[in-house]
């Protein structure tokens, strides 16, 4: 431990370790815990209570998810909400140039990106295609998971074919930067506790609007900003789609404020930016002035 002299301890995850250490580390080291989930307990015996009695502080990845935090271990000290750094698209791929533009009404293209669990809903999706087929031109579902079968039976079984694909796992990098800005949405029904789901920063990246269902921390990715909708459940997803095409129809939803909603916002230099501000630090301060920080992570289990 006399090598191991931290001035700040950053970690995440649910591991027992991480509460271990904030324990045995000394008072004079800040402990800060990062909440990247979505701030729910698991019950008594979730290794984030032990942050709870010997943490200083925890950062949420929204606002919602830090209240959620709040309430679900009784937390009483500081809270505060700076999004996750993610592999941020902007550094792997050369974002696309979205201008303003309105799309023919009932011709949008509409995708669905991510893993295919049933919390994540891509069949319930793909299985309200009577009432989509007069919102969007076609669907596509990319992503992997036990869902996959049941979705090409489901299309199979119905003749969808030449309207709704199942496209297997998507790629990363430039390839995916220009399949998201392919399309003209995206949509995300998750009943999943979600803390802040990625592939729809992603979207708003390329400037490509979105409607998800606000679980967890969704509902603050359309906080000053008008050009995506989230919906309150997902009894009235569909309400939010139409609302939606008919938004791009209307030539309402500006695609290049969207994408600069994120730079903004959610954005490596964006985030970083905070992160430097929160722990006191300007970013032009050589390395040496820099506190020492040492980081503990653990994976979190999937939803």
């Amino acid at each position: 431990m006399k090598a191991f002299g931290p001035d700040v301890l950053i970690g995440m995850g649910t591991s027992w370790h991480l509460g271990l250490l904030g324990a045995v580390l000394p008072r004079g080291v800040k402990k800060i815990f990062y909440e990247g989930m979505a701030g729910e307990s698991n019950g008594i015996k979730d290794p984030r209570w032990l942050v709870r009695a010997f943490f200083d502080e925890v950062i949420a990845q929204s606002p919602r998810v830090g209240e959620n935090f709040n309430r679900s271990f009784r937390w009483k000290k500081r809270t505060t909400a700076i999004a996750a750094f993610p592999e941020p698209l902007e550094l792997t791929a050369t974002l696309p140039q979205p201008r303003r533009h309105a799309i023919a009404p009932g011709t949008a293209r509409a995708a669905f990106f991510s893993r295919l669990v049933e919390g994540k809903q891509a069949l319930w999706l793909v299985r309200q295609w009577a009432t989509l087929k007069d919102l969007v031109g076609v669907l596509h579902i990319h992503g992997r998971g036990p869902e996959q079968p049941g979705i090409e039976a489901f299309i199979a079984a119905n003749g969808l074919g030449k309207r709704v694909r199942c496209c297997g796992a998507y790629p990363a990098g430039q390839a995916y930067a220009d399949l998201l800005s392919s399309y003209d949405l995206t949509l995300l029904p998750t009943i999943f506790p979600e803390g802040a789901p990625l592939v729809l920063l992603e979207s708003a990246a390329c400037g490509v609007p979105f409607v998800a269902n606000g679980m967890g921390g969704i509902p603050d990715y359309a906080t000053g900003n008008p050009d995506c909708i989230v919906v309150p459940n997902q009894a009235v997803f569909l309400d939010g789609v139409r609302r939606m095409v008919t938004a791009l129809a209307d030539g309402q939803i500006d695609q290049g404020q969207l994408q600069r909603f994120y730079l903004d916002n959610y954005s490596q230099a964006a985030i970083e930016k905070r992160w430097l501000d929160h722990l006191s630090v300007e970013s032009g301060e050589s390395r040496a002035k820099l506190p020492r920080l040492a980081s503990n992570s653990a994976p979190a289990a999937a939803p």
